[in-house]
């Protein structure tokens, strides 16, 4: 008789939906005893009568009952496998009855048991039964701490991983395609994949054993041709042996994403070098001057300065589209002899490039900063967080000889307190700095245009003055849009600014404090406009919010010294009353709308406008020390009433009558004054009091050109307020 013994696979999964619930599950294959069947959800083995429970058995299929509900969005998946002890359950006897039932069972169980065994080495790494190979293990002491390889037929040993060899990484990779022939057995590379570790092959999907084929350079042969019309697909590429160094143009990028494309490793790390490619240390202590030079001679694109304190002197700006990256790093010239930071020079001009550090100082025996050597910077932005210039009687930024500076963007943002010569964020300097103009740009054939100091704090300046922009020359020189702005400013007492034949240029936001503290006296003019070598003009000059709080002005001093025509004054003055803010108008044609606690000087109607709005009315200054505003002008009573167009007017009688009254004045501004005179001495003018519009120390006869009456208009009458009889 034959037996039939299911032969079923000992595992099955149930996949159950996202928030379904699942209670039953049928187990189809033969098992003996609950403790045979397995279950894991997602992965995690669930224990028995704690979690499920399941019926069926001897011999035979069941059933697994446990309640699953399908993982929120993903679902779940329960695995059920059968896992039966290896061991003996029936001792037949020596004599006696012979239970067949009892063997039948006992084979099954057998059976079984080498299923659930075929079932654990489909799970593991084997060898095709075809192939015959050697995968023993070293013994553990000769495979400690080693790597398990393959040799070149396949066999399995250990190895180091310093002794490992070359191996494809960044390996400039290369897939040739070919169509077998049936006949053809050779097929040459696009490239020499030098070994065949290098290479991977494919006919028609199949991965093909490195014993089926040799590789000598770029010329693979099979062992047996592939067949006709099959696809062969081979990858290769040069390896890099582990631990050198690898030419970085024989080397592909791709960024990766939607239009790509395949670039040289060489060309995407040029975009931007290190300048701790060529050698810089970064330490504070080294001077990396000449790695620093040849990075930026290297690069393309611009240079990169990772965090640290780089020693270094005589950087040169000298590429056009350029940056100059280290917005962690510092670069500090402490070194001997007349060395600048940054220069241009040799007829560069630094064009559209960016320069952005964190701190820059130079406290070396001598130099600037910043110095431009027949040389400019056009449309370039310089971003210095802390700026310091350490050695007294050195600047910032100079011109030496034939300089440009043309739409440069000097820039710097961010505060805090510092207390040597000067820095950027704050560009501060001591006490006791007498280096006049940090920024001195003076010169007959220079330019400086469309440029922007934008400062947090300028902190102190001693005896210093900050920046003067003088155009030396009537031609030749082009000065405009120079701007500095949002700036505090101590203890300058010997003048911020100095404009000279400059157009559309000034302060914006500029706040004088602490003036009172170290230098309670200021000698110098804090912002002055002037006009240039052969009369131009600083046109178009401008200070705007500019305050002041604190310090004394010097004789002839002021905070704003208008010596050029044609200037903008907006939102000026002292913080508190009393600190004496003056502006000298120095009868230019100024305007001035908006101030607080300020004092005009040279002050003439005919060319200056000034207008409070800080009531909500428009109110003419009257200068006190000047009364007298404007050409006088002759004005004709008619029924008693004149017009005023101006301050200063002649009375004459309507129809030259020997005697007219003067009854009423129209016109006029609230705060308006107003000096009257005798047209004609023949002829007699009588002020009338409280018949019109006059309040008067009672009626007042004008009946000489010399006779005066000084009004003041109060918005609705004229009050007197001083009268002289000068009949001679």
């Amino acid at each position: 008789m034959t037996i039939s013994i299911q032969n079923n696979d000992p595992r099955i999964s149930y996949s159950v939906a996202s928030g379904v619930t699942q209670g039953s599950f049928t187990i189809p294959f033969d098992f003996y005893s609950d403790s045979d069947v397995n279950v894991y959800v997602d992965d995690v083995l669930k224990v028995i009568t704690a979690d499920y429970t399941v019926s069926g058995g001897s011999g035979l299929t069941g059933t697994l009952t446990m309640s699953v509900t399908g993982a929120s969005g993903t679902g779940s998946t329960v695995v059920i496998l059968r896992n039966i002890p290896l061991d003996r359950t029936t001792d037949f006897p020596l004599s006696g009855p012979f239970n067949i039932s009892s063997l039948n069972t006992e084979l099954d169980r057998f059976v079984a048991i080498t299923a659930d065994q075929r079932d654990g080495q489909n799970q593991s790494i084997t060898v095709p039964d075809a192939e015959s190979y050697n995968m023993v293990l070293p013994k553990a002491a000769d495979r400690a701490g080693k790597l398990v390889i393959f040799d070149e037929v396949g066999n399995v040993e250990v190895a180091s991983e310093a002794a490992i060899g070359n191996i494809i990484v960044g390996a400039n990779f290369i897939t040739d395609a070919f169509t077998g022939d049936g006949s053809t057995v050779a097929f040459t590379l696009s490239v020499a994949a030098n070994s065949k570790n290098n290479t991977q092959v494919h006919v028609d999907g199949v991965y093909q054993n490195k014993t089926g084929y040799s590789l000598n350079g770029a010329v693979l042969t099979f062992s047996e041709a592939p067949p006709l019309n099959a696809a062969i697909e081979v990858v290769s590429g040069d390896s890099i042996a582990e631990g050198s160094t690898a030419n970085s143009s024989a080397v592909d990028y791709n960024q990766g994403g939607t239009g790509a494309v395949d670039r040289t490793v060489k060309a995407k790390l040029q975009e931007f070098i290190s300048v701790k490619d060529f050698g810089a240390v970064g330490d504070g202590v080294t001077d990396d001057s000449a790695a620093i030079q040849a990075a930026i001679s290297a690069a393309t694109y611009g240079v990169h300065f990772p965090q640290g304190v780089y020693v270094a002197a005589e950087i040169p700006l000298n590429k056009n589209d350029f940056v100059i990256y280290g917005p962690m790093a510092s670069i500090k010239n402490n070194l001997a002899g007349l060395k600048h930071t940054f220069v241009v020079r040799d007829g560069i001009n630094f064009r559209r490039s960016k320069v952005i550090f964190n701190q820059v100082t130079n406290q070396g025996t001598a130099g600037h900063i910043f110095s431009i050597e027949n040389g400019g910077l056009s449309g370039c932005t310089i971003d210095i967080t802390e700026l310091a210039q350490n050695t007294v009687g050195y600047k910032i930024l100079t011109n030496e000889v034939g300089g440009t500076v043309v739409g440069a963007n000097i820039e710097n943002e961010n505060a805090g307190l510092f207390f040597t010569d000067i820095k950027g964020g704050q560009w501060s300097c001591s006490s006791s700095n007498t280096a006049d103009n940090l920024i001195d740009w003076c010169s007959n054939l220079n330019t400086c245009s469309v440029n922007t100091f934008e400062i947090t704090d300028i902190r102190p300046l001693g005896s210093g003055r900050f920046a003067k922009f003088h155009s030396t020359s009537a031609s030749g020189a082009s000065y405009n849009q120079i701007k500095i702005k949002d700036s505090g400013v101590e203890k300058s007492n010997n003048g911020f600014v100095s404009f000279r034949g400059c157009s559309n240029s000034g302060v914006e936001n500029v706040v004088f404090y602490d003036m009172d503290v170290a230098h309670p006296t200021i000698d110098s003019s804090l912002i002055l406009f002037q006009d240039g070598a052969g009369g131009t003009e600083s046109e178009g000059g401008y200070a705007t919010y500019v305050q002041r709080n604190g310090g004394v002005l010097n004789t002839g001093v002021y905070d704003i010294d208008c010596q050029s025509t044609q200037i903008y004054l907006e939102r000026i003055g002292s913080r508190i009353s009393g600190d004496g803010f003056k502006v000298n108008l120095n009868s230019n044609r100024v305007l001035v709308q908006g101030y607080q606690f300020v004092t005009f000087d040279g002050y003439d109607n005919r060319y200056a406008t000034i207008i409070d709005k800080s009531a909500g009315i428009l109110t003419p200054y009257i200068n006190p020390q000047k009364l007298v505003i404007g050409d006088r002008s002759e004005k004709t009573i008619v029924a008693g009433v004149v017009t005023a167009t101006g301050s200063f007017h002649e009375i004459d009688t309507q129809g030259d009558a020997a005697s007219d009254d003067l009854d009423t004045i129209n016109g006029g501004e609230n705060g308006m004054t107003l000096i009257i005179v005798a047209a004609n001495s023949a002829r007699t003018v009588v002020a009338k009091d409280s018949t019109g519009n006059l309040r008067l120390n009672g009626d007042f006869s004008l009946d000489h050109q010399n006779d005066t009456l000084t009004l003041i208009y109060n918005g609705s009458n004229w009050l007197e307020v001083s009268r002289s009889d000068n009949q001679t």
